[in-house]
């Protein structure tokens, strides 16, 4: 099986690595171009494409260099359609991403442009599912591919998980557009974006005459929310040592879907490759494509098992939920899974890890006797006014799902009396890119803002004998001279001079920061409603379906007689539909369907008058909600009594016959 569009689709740009090194950055090259301006044309455009990215990448880089740390707000590339030439992705956890557009064309009708179909690549690697996906600003679960149930038979999607023999839809090999020559169409069955997820829509415009349009905010908008690459977890590998399963980095088909933190940085670390084919290096798409060697398997372990321990809510502590780009420099990576786990970027045995935010046991105890004489002794007992690390109040931002997979404030993390005894406010915002759970969002801001209540530091000359001490190993250091008892510190890095002295760069720390976390309430979160699955009607039971005869000054009226109450928050108005017969009308048939009007929120009884006597009657309701009508709840049957006996009959306007008083027809002017 070739690659086809991967190896017609893949261009190489640079990036500027800070900190650890350059690193290649694949990109995903538009196929639009190919089919529209032919082959020789888009290599042309793709080497233009490679030269301007590379210089510009390493202009960019520089002026990162030089450029305040303020870390920009990515979620707008992640929820917002790409266009055009798009970096490498990978999606580790459940994520909401709505990824780049591949193509796009309009088929079906007289005119070819009753329906629209959109095709666009969401990850770069094989993907575990679609959980659902945003129309516009609700949420629908995915339950299969083909027609969507709700949108009047107006929508189809079909999730495509990124196998390399995964196969395109058939409506899309069928009414694709064709090619210059008039035989050949733009998709092919061998075009199958193998080893790319792709998610895919195609919608028909509402008709002029619509009653009840399905498309009434316009073009609707799409984000998908996907369960991401399959990890290898090494803790399930039997051949490891410790390790126990089936588990094997040389076979892919063994790995399992995870949103544990420390097995997706492992398999960022170990790289995200074409096609799963993790044995051709110049397939490597995303991440750092180390080896075993350098990344050791086993080092895993402990991280992934404190990422699991279960929390105070009963959900497990650290989870990881991420969109990867292969223009991300690799130290803002390593940083973004740090601060999602609260944890410390250390360097240990010539690699890099994260350590994640636990209490420690104090490795060793030292006293002012263990300092080298011949070398200066730093200490400092408080914190400078400017000082970042100072802090009385933290404010985690994270990706907050009920609210679209957007960037959110967790609960303010402050203790007043701090407030007070700093005499005044010294906030810090901890950026959570990868952490969509706000608790997850409150562990990390509260054991950051505990950690900005310790306050001492040092710099400590230590011989041979403490050769073994490294970053993020916790002492205990006694000293009657400098501070009168004992403190515990963390190794935050430690350095080497010519003579093999070496130091120890310290900050103070204590168990208690990682003591159990009361957490807050996020009312706004906790006031959101969750957005509602479109397949999901009004509830079954909170409306009722009545008919009768409404009589009053000598008239009788054949009334339909809608009782009931909203039980949805989100939802702004209420329509009320009703249809005539014996059989079940399609829910989904608006022809079938003849509106009757509708009502705001808080509307409790709606009534139709004028209908058919001793006739059989079904009612419908739906909300509307944002943009978007839900599915109808069907009342009924219901049958109208016989109008009363001993009336009369006159015209209306509307050519309704009502029976009135006295029992004879009678035809009037």
């Amino acid at each position: 099986m070739r690659l086809n569009r991967i190896l017609r689709r893949r261009l190489l740009t640079g990036a500027l690595i800070t900190g650890l090194m350059f690193q290649p950055a694949p990109a995903r090259a538009d196929p639009i171009t190919a089919a529209v301006f032919g082959t020789a044309f888009a290599a042309t455009f793709a080497g233009a494409v490679v030269s301007f990215v590379i210089t510009t990448a390493i202009t960019i880089g520089l002026n990162k260099l030089l450029a305040p740390g303020i870390k920009s707000n990515r979620q707008a590339q992640v929820a917002q359609l790409q266009i055009g030439e798009q970096p490498r992705n990978a999606l580790i956890g459940e994520v909401a991403h709505a990824g780049s557009l591949l193509d796009g064309f309009n088929y079906g009708g007289k005119n070819g442009t009753d329906w629209e179909m959109v095709i666009i690549a969401v990850a770069d690697h094989r993907c575990h599912s679609l959980s659902g996906y945003f129309v516009n600003d609700k949420y629908v679960s995915h339950a299969g591919n083909g027609t969507v149930s709700g949108f009047n038979g107006q929508l189809k999607v079909w999730f495509l998980p990124g196998t390399e023999t995964q196969t395109l839809p058939s409506e899309l090999l069928t009414n694709c557009p064709m090619l210059a020559d008039g035989v050949t169409r733009s998709w092919t069955a061998n075009d199958n974006c193998a080893g790319i997820a792709l998610f895919i829509a195609a919608y028909k415009a509402d008709k002029s005459s619509a009653k009840n349009p399905v498309w009434s905010a316009g073009r609707p908008k799409f984000l998908p929310v996907v369960k991401g690459a399959y990890l290898y977890d090494p803790r399930k590998d039997s051949t490891v040592p410790g390790g126990s399963g089936a588990h094997r980095w040389a076979n892919p088909a063994t790995w399992e879907w995870s949103d544990n933190l420390a097995v997706g940085r492992y398999n960022w670390l170990r790289g995200f490759y074409a096609c799963d084919r993790i044995d051709q290096a110049d397939m490597l798409l995303v991440g750092r494509g180390l080896s075993a060697v350098e990344a050791p398997p086993e080092r895993v372990f402990a991280a992934a098992n404190l990422c699991d321990e279960i929390a105070e809510d009963g959900q497990k502590r650290w989870r990881c939920d991420a969109v990867i780009y292969a223009t991300d420099r690799f130290i803002e990576t390593e940083e973004s899974f740090a601060a999602a786990c609260s944890g410390q970027i250390v360097q240990r045995e010539g690699g890099i890890e994260v350590v994640p935010g636990h209490a420690q046991s104090v490795v060793m105890e030292i006293g002012d006797d263990d300092l080298l004489i011949d070398s200066p002794v730093e200490y400092e007992l408080e914190r400078g006014d400017r000082d970042d690390e100072w802090v009385n109040t933290v404010v985690g931002r994270y990706i907050e799902p009920s609210m679209k997979w957007g960037d959110h404030a967790a609960p303010v993390r402050r203790v007043v009396a701090d407030v007070t005894a700093d005499k005044k406010p010294r906030e810090a915002t901890l950026s959570l890119q990868y952490v969509s759970r706000v608790n997850q969002a409150q562990y990390a801001a509260e054991y950051k803002r505990r950690l900005g209540r310790l306050w001492a530091t040092g710099t400590i000359p230590l011989g041979p004998r403490f050769i073994g001490l490294e970053e993020g190993d916790w002492i205990g250091w006694t000293s009657a001279r400098r501070f009168g008892g004992r403190r515990v510190f963390r190794i935050d890095s430690w350095s080497f001079d010519r003579t093999r002295k070496s130091k120890r760069v310290l900050r103070e720390i204590a168990a208690s920061v990682y003591a159990p976390v009361t957490l807050e309430v996020d009312k706004s979160v906790a006031n959101q409603p969750v957005p509602p699955d479109l397949d999901t009607a009004p509830d079954a039971g909170a409306w009722a379906l009545s008919a009768s005869i409404v009589t009053g000054s000598g008239t009788q009226s054949p009334t339909l007689r809608f009782t009931g109450a909203v039980e949805d928050d989100s939802a702004a108005a209420v329509i009320f539909d009703y249809a005539p017969g014996s059989a079940s009308p399609n829910p989904d048939d608006d022809a079938a369907w003849t509106n009757a009007g509708s009502g705001y929120p808080s509307v409790t009884e709606f009534s139709v008058p004028g209908l058919m006597a001793s006739t059989v009657y079904w009612g419908a309701v739906t909300y509307i909600v944002g943009a978007t009508r839900t599915d109808r709840l069907v009342l009924g049957p219901v049958t109208m009594p016989a109008l009363g006996s001993g009336g009369r009959v006159r015209l209306e306007g509307g050519g309704r016959l009502l029976l009135e008083g006295g029992g004879q027809l009678l035809l009037e002017d």
